[in-house]
């Protein structure tokens, strides 16, 4: 289950002109440090 009291939550809104480089930026950086705890949807 997840502590509500120890939980963050990131959004990133883009555009299709933009969304390749955010999320690649968003996985060269957050995911690196935090696989387990990164969701893409």
């Amino acid at each position: 289950t997840i502590d509500d009291t120890n939980f963050l939550v990131i959004s990133v809104k883009t555009s299709g002109k933009f969304h390749k480089t955010r999320v690649r930026d968003i996985l060269d950086t957050w995911y690196e440090d935090a696989k387990e705890e990164v969701h893409c949807f």
